[in-house]
């Protein structure tokens, strides 16, 4: 199905796809980035609650889970540790 997509698409198009929780299925993750698509993480609740206590985001990783599943999420790092020590 996304193959669909491909031809209709102007060129020079950056094609985002959203996605939930860093979880997929990897033959989708795979065909998204074999079409020089962009998977993105679309937790904001979760990034956002780390954020505030002190997380930054510093990289990315993904992960063979098993069972034709991948994790795709951030690497966080806590940066700000003040916010621990009230």
């Amino acid at each position: 199905m996304l193959k669909r997509f491909q031809g209709l698409l102007p060129e020079g198009w950056t094609v985002i796809v959203l996605v939930d929780r860093g979880l997929y299925v990897k033959w989708l993750f795979e065909a998204i980035v074999e079409l020089n698509w962009h998977p993105v993480k679309h937790n904001h609740t979760a990034i956002s609650a780390y954020q505030h206590y002190g997380f930054e985001i510093t990289g990315d990783s993904t992960v063979d889970i098993g069972g034709s599943f991948i994790m795709n999420d951030y690497l966080m790092t806590l940066t700000k540790s003040s916010r621990w020590n009230t």
